[in-house]
């Protein structure tokens, strides 16, 4: 990957770049071409924070035209994922039970799960995720 940017970063002449925040030093690395450093920062700091490719995320979205159908089916996963997760260690369920959106006439929420074995941890749940009506899985 970083061969890849340093040779797109060679071929261009102008490189826009937007940011709130233009005076972090993560942006003058960038900037001054200093590629390595960068992905080294952000490496370590994903492996700090147990985020991919140092661990496993998906996010379940659970979507139906009824807005109480949904948030009733997202409390029921919620609920089993997060009892699920008490057992497995570095598992984190998280969902927030009031944030629902609406798209193309459906309401839909989300369940966030990270941990080191996404496959054995979701197993038991495997029926009721494939099988779902209106359950996306979407790997992070």
């Amino acid at each position: 990957m970083y061969h890849q940017i340093r040779h797109f970063f060679s071929r261009s002449r102008d490189i826009i770049l937007q940011t709130r925040s233009p005076k972090l030093p993560l942006i003058a690395e960038v900037t001054g071409g200093n590629f390595r450093s960068f992905f080294q920062k952000t490496a370590a700091e994903r492996k700090q924070f147990h985020l991919p490719p140092f661990t496993e995320m998906v996010t379940i979205y659970m979507s139906d035209s009824s807005e109480s159908l949904v948030k009733q089916r997202i409390a029921s996963t919620a609920s089993s994922l997060i009892e699920a997760a008490k057992g497995t260690p570095k598992t984190l369920v998280v969902y927030d039970h009031l944030l629902v959106e609406k798209r193309a006439g459906k309401y839909r929420q989300k369940i966030l799960v990270r941990t080191d074995d996404m496959m054995t941890f979701l197993e038991p749940f495997r029926t009721q995720l494939v099988r779902g009506r209106g359950i996306e899985v979407e790997w992070l």
